[in-house]
């Protein structure tokens, strides 16, 4: 335990020249206070106050928020740098509300991130974090794969003084795997790397404990006491303490006797006048076994109390018992007239504190049944709400899955009423010979009809009452030159030309259907307001990391008191075609949805009697897509 406490200070002091992680909560209330007030801000200046409160919090959970919305928002403006930091901050927090798992999971992914990037530092510092943490759950084995492999990260870096106090951890791992030659191994290599002046009292420190394990005593005090003048010089008395404390232990298991009451004496002291309470501990723990078996009861006694106070646990009151037992017999051959009045007082104790016991077994009873009383009640009362925010989601996915459905079937339904017209004019004009090449495309027609409700009835089942949002690259182009073939029947019954002009593969960052989703109901419209011989037109630009595609119209247009409210859901029904085509009301507003899922927008430019265009504004596909997961 000591020495890990000792490994942790070691790990602060190098990852200290990288981020310094000094925590203020008044800095993090002040932010909290600026982002709480109702101020617009903008989005880097709530970079800087995610960072700030993430950064000096000292509340765990205010942490982890806070650097979930700094990871988020570095990304969006691309700062990379601060991702970083998110991440250090994140693993830091779960490390100390002892979620020892999310910690190490929160430092894999940084060092991911760091190596996707080539960022070898970062890559190390995250490994070495990792290693840290496994150490903390005695895992020394892994810990020591991970230090491994943080000092290649750190030589490729070309850091030596990271290297040196990667070194020095797994030094210390091996001190506690009990192979102290490849203990001394490390400790060299560390002072090889660097002769830092911070660093090097900690590794004479340690490689004193190993070499009195070792049996070398004169160069094992000759170290300790090096760098004992060190942090007596910088004052650090954690270390001071710590280091006495263990090497007076070690002198005991070796039956050094004086020389170790000499060390444990000087290092309970110091931990005292400083407030140390694990060395304080531990120290009269020891202390309280040397004078047990000098038969110095009184002080054995003394010290052993001292340890069960500050262990801030129950009492061992059997061990308490016998060492009384054994100061009694000590006591009897000078005190023999005080025996009967001492088994008399301890008669009455062992009463009171048996109907204490009693008293406090009850109480702990009857708490116990109103803590699972309550427990039960709040649990059904949770599972209840739960039960009903499921109901309503899986009720409003239902909506609007029909509602896509009915969007989605009404373009090539609508389809069939210009094939019809062109079978009439045909039949008329006693074409018998175009009319049967018409049957093909019918067929055909109808196997898109066909295939395309299977997709959407498939798509609706498959999510089990979530609304999906699954980005992929997507070929707009191929898309769009695919639902062109539907709707040429709707367009040539209407006399209409209908083109796409993007020539080239535009690939797109989004959901596929829901995107498809999006130009149907748009080329649906553009058809159903476009009158008799006018034309639609399909384009695109590609700008600042976004595809710009428009759908243009010579239609009807759309009057200017209508614009503003042109995504909402209306209580009356929508405007018929110019051919009476009919609608339900719901396109629009699941095209706005949709794109604003896809972290895109649209824009309207409309003037009445002249025509409307659509510009949809969708991302670009890039690969920095492929490194961050996607979410549904």
């Amino acid at each position: 335990m000591l020495l890990y406490k000792r490994m942790v200070i070691v790990t602060i002091l190098f990852f200290v020249i990288q981020v310094s992680y000094s925590q203020d909560q008044v800095l993090a209330d002040s932010a909290l206070k600026v982002l709480n007030s109702g101020i617009s801000i903008s989005d880097k200046e709530k970079l800087k106050l995610y960072r700030t409160i993430s950064g000096n919090s000292t509340s765990p959970g205010q942490v982890i928020s806070y650097s979930g919305k700094l990871i988020e928002s570095a990304w969006e403006l691309d700062r990379l740098n601060l991702v970083f930091q998110g991440y250090r901050n994140l693993g830091y927090a779960y490390t100390r509300s002892g979620d020892l798992d999310k910690a190490i999971e929160t430092y894999y992914q940084l060092m991911r991130i760091a190596d996707s990037v080539g960022n070898d530092l970062i890559a190390g510092e995250a490994m070495s974090n990792m290693a840290t943490t496994y150490k903390s759950n005695k895992d020394y084995t892994k810990a020591r794969l991970l230090e491994f492999e943080a000092i290649q990260y750190f030589k490729a870096a070309g850091d030596s003084l990271r290297m040196a106090a990667q070194y020095l951890n797994l030094g210390n791992t091996y001190y506690y795997l009990d192979r102290f030659d490849s203990a001394m191994l490390m400790l060299s290599a560390a002072m090889a790397h660097s002769d830092n002046k911070y660093l090097i009292p900690y590794t004479n420190g340690t490689a004193a404990l190993v070499l009195a394990k070792l049996g070398e005593n004169d160069t094992a005090e000759y170290l300790l006491n090096r760098a004992l003048k060190s942090w007596e010089d910088t004052r650090d008395h954690y270390a001071m303490a710590d280091t006495k404390v263990q090497f007076g232990g070690i002198c005991f298991e070796q039956g050094r006797t004086r020389e170790a009451i000499d060390y444990l004496l000087d290092g309970y002291r110091i931990a005292r006048e400083n407030g140390l309470k694990e060395q304080i501990q531990d120290g009269a723990r020891i202390l309280s076994e040397i004078y047990m078996r000098q038969e110095d009861y009184p002080t054995a006694l003394q010290y052993q109390t001292e340890y069960y106070t500050y262990r801030d646990s129950l009492i061992n009151a059997e061990s308490i018992k016998k060492m009384a037992d054994q100061r009694i017999d000590y006591e009897v051959g000078l005190k023999q007239a005080e025996v009967d009045l001492l088994e008399a007082r301890q008669e009455n104790q062992r009463i009171i504190l048996m109907g204490l016991a009693i008293f406090l077994f009850v109480v702990v009873v009857v708490l116990i049944i109103i803590y699972r009383f309550y427990t039960t009640k709040n649990r059904l009362s949770k599972e209840l709400a739960t039960q009903k925010d499921q109901l309503e989601r899986l009720n409003h996915t239902k909506d609007k899955f029909f509602s896509i459905i009915s969007h989605d079937l009404r373009s090539p339904v609508s389809a069939f009423l210009g094939v019809s017209r062109m079978i009439r004019m045909l039949v008329k004009s006693n074409k018998t010979k175009e009319l049967m090449e018409m049957t093909d495309d019918i067929d055909e027609s109808v196997q898109r009809l066909s295939s395309l409700l299977d997709n959407l009835l498939n798509w609706a089942v498959q999510q089990q009452g979530h609304f999906p949002n699954v980005p992929e690259k997507v070929n707009v182009k191929e898309l769009l030159d695919n639902m062109m073939v539907s709707f040429s029947y709707m367009a040539k019954g209407k006399h209409l030309s209908l083109s796409n002009s993007i020539d080239e593969p535009v690939y797109l960052w989004a959901d596929k259907n829901s995107t498809a989703t999006i130009f149907r109901n748009l080329i649906n419209n553009a058809l159903k307001f476009t009158g008799d011989g006018g034309s639609i037109e399909i384009s695109s630009i590609i700008r600042e990391g976004m595809a710009h595609i428009s759908i243009s119209d010579t239609g009807v247009g759309i009057p200017q008191e209508k614009l503003e409210a042109l995504f909402q859901l209306q209580a009356k029904k929508s405007t018929y075609g110019t051919k009476g085509e009919k609608g339900l009301g719901l396109g629009l507003q699941l095209v706005n949805e949709f794109i604003i899922m896809n972290n895109g927008r649209i824009a309207i430019d409309s003037e009445e009697g002249k025509g409307t265009t659509f510009t949809v504004s969708l991302p670009l596909f890039s690969k920095e897509f492929a490194t961050v997961p996607a979410e549904a």
